[in-house]
C-alpha cells in the first residue's frame, strides 16, 4: 500500500458555542492517521459585532481568556482522540479570512457546518462558504457523521471526466488506503442536454475505468468500486454518500459564467450531504478571493 499523505498540519477550526467536538474529534483522528500536527484556531473580532465595539479593556481580556480556555479544552478533546502533536491558534481576526490564510500552509483544513436539521441543512453558514471558495488546501466540512461501523462505511468520491478528476482521486485513494476502506468513484449522466447526447453508459463506465486505472495500480489494498448513474449529480452522490466515512468532490476553478463561483454541484452536495464533505481545490487554480479581485469589470455576471 501505498500513500502520499501531505506532511503538513491539519487545522481546525474552534468555535465559541460549544458545537465543535465533532469537529475537533474528526481532524484529531485524520491528524493521527497522517501523523501531522494538529492546529486548533479561535478567532475573535471587535469589529464584528457592534456590540464588542464598544467594550473596555477588562471585557476584552475576559473574552480573550475565554477564548484561551475553550482552546485549552479542545486540547483535551483532541489529545483524549489520539492526537499527538496539538498546537493552539488564539487569534484576533474575521475567522473566514484567518483560516483561509492558514490553508496556505496546511494539508487539510476541517471546519462545521451547522445543519443538525434536514430544514436547515439547505443554510450553509457564511464561514463556511467563504472558506471552502478560497481555502487553497482540501476543507473537510462536517455535513454529518459517518457511517457507523456495522453500515460498512466507505469512501465516495465523484468525477466529472475533467482534469480535476486526478486532484479528487488522489485524496480519495489516499484517505482510503489509510483508514482501510472501500472506495466508490461515482460519475453521474444525463442522456441529453438539448441537443447533445452523452455516450451510454457502457461506455461511460469504460472511461472511468481508464481515469482510475493508474491509481488502482499505484493503490492495489483499495478495493474499488465504479458507478455510474443516471441522473443529477447532487442527487447521485448525495444518495450513494448515506451512512459513508467521506464524500469528496472538487472544487472547479473560477468561471465567468451565472451563479455561484463555488459551483452548484459543490454547493449543493455542502447543503444537502448527511456524512462529512472534502471539497478539493484544483492544483494551482486561483480562489474565488482572488478571481473576484483580479477580474476586470463585466467579467463575471452577477
Amino acid at each position: 500500500m501505498r500513500t502520499q499523505t501531505d506532511r503538513r498540519p491539519v487545522v481546525v477550526g474552534v468555535e465559541s458555542s460549544g458545537d465543535s467536538r465533532a469537529t475537533i474529534e474528526w481532524a484529531a483522528r485524520e491528524a493521527a492517521s497522517r501523523q501531522v500536527p494538529l492546529i486548533l484556531v479561535h478567532t475573535w473580532n471587535w469589529g464584528s459585532v457592534p456590540m464588542m465595539s464598544q467594550y473596555g479593556d477588562a471585557e476584552k481580556t475576559a473574552i480573550e481568556d475565554e477564548g484561551a480556555r475553550i482552546l485549552e479544552r479542545a486540547k483535551e478533546q483532541a489529545s483524549a482522540t489520539g492526537a499527538r502533536d496539538v498546537r493552539i491558534v488564539p487569534q484576533r481576526g474575521h475567522a473566514p479570512e484567518v483560516l483561509v490564510d492558514l490553508t496556505a500552509t496546511s494539508s487539510l483544513l476541517v471546519v462545521g457546518s451547522h445543519h443538525p436539521s434536514s430544514i436547515a441543512r439547505g443554510v450553509f453558514g457564511s464561514v463556511g462558504t467563504t472558506v471552502v471558495s478560497a481555502a487553497r488546501c482540501p476543507v473537510v466540512v462536517l455535513a454529518g457523521a459517518p457511517g457507523m461501523v456495522e453500515e460498512r462505511p466507505g469512501v465516495v468520491a465523484g468525477v466529472t471526466g475533467e482534469p480535476h478528476d486526478q486532484d479528487v482521486l488522489r485524496f480519495a485513494f489516499d484517505y482510503a488506503a489509510r483508514h482501510g476502506l472501500p472506495l466508490h468513484v461515482v460519475h453521474s449522466w444525463t442522456p441529453a442536454f438539448g441537443a447533445l447526447k452523452l455516450p451510454p453508459p457502457d461506455v461511460l463506465r469504460l472511461h472511468l475505468s481508464e481515469i482510475v486505472a493508474g491509481w488502482r495500480q499505484q493503490y492495489p489494498d483499495v478495493v474499488t468500486h465504479l458507478v455510474v448513474r443516471h441522473g443529477d449529480p447532487v442527487d447521485a452522490l448525495v444518495e450513494s454518500s448515506a451512512s459513508q466515512a467521506l464524500l469528496i468532490v472538487g472544487r472547479h476553478a473560477p468561471r465567468m459564467r451565472l451563479g455561484s463561483l463555488l459551483g452548484s454541484t459543490c454547493l449543493g452536495v455542502v447543503h444537502h450531504a448527511t456524512c462529512p464533505v472534502a471539497v478539493i481545490p484544483p492544483s494551482g487554480a486561483v480562489t474565488e478571493r482572488e478571481f473576484v479581485a483580479t477580474a476586470q469589470p463585466g467579467m463575471v455576471t452577477p
